[in-house]
């Protein structure tokens, strides 16, 4: 069986290889569909190895929400429908309808650098899922990234509030 499957949108190939080969270089057997072979039947493949990994890995882009991504999303459905997705954002997008109560992980603008926290983050949320082990809390850094944003836009909102207020602009 497969730890891991990968789904993308074709022309993402290129942006989805340095995902591939991390998974691989962290121990992980990894299939997506540039490991057919000459002469197989393409869908049959897919469906097989799609049915038979234990996490699959959902990369959503500007490519794969849009029209022509329909195999991504249909591949995401499966693996939503076994509790094995793992959506991964590799571009500033909303996941299509039916995906966004699924906690994405962001890879928006990785290096490919194995050593990133959240880099790691994503190896280890895919071995947990193969294992069907509890997903891992997201790095530390992440959240205080995260509560600093909120924090400041909270500050600035209260600032603008008080200066529109103080020179009658409000009302």
């Amino acid at each position: 069986m497969t730890d891991c499957f990968v789904s993308y949108k074709r022309e993402d190939a290129a942006r989805v290889r340095p995902i591939v080969r991390g998974l691989r270089d962290a121990g992980l057997t990894v299939w997506w569909d540039l490991d057919i072979s000459g002469g197989e039947r393409w869908r049959e493949s897919i469906v097989q190895h799609l049915d038979e990994a234990s996490c699959i890995v959902v990369c959503w882009t500007t490519a794969s929400i849009g029209p022509e991504g329909a195999f991504v999303r249909e591949e995401a459905e499966r693996a939503k429908a076994r509790g094995v997705l793992l959506p991964v954002l590799l571009d500033p997008v909303a996941p299509p309808f039916g995906f966004g109560e699924v906690q994405g992980l962001d890879l928006m603008g990785w290096s490919g650098r194995c050593t990133e926290p959240r880099w790691q983050h994503v190896v280890a949320t895919v071995r947990a899922i193969a294992a069907g082990e509890p997903r891992p809390k997201p790095p530390l850094d992440r959240i205080r990234h995260w509560s600093a944003v909120g924090a400041t836009a909270t500050i600035v909102a209260a600032a603008l509030g008080f200066i529109n207020d103080a020179l009658g602009l409000q009302g």
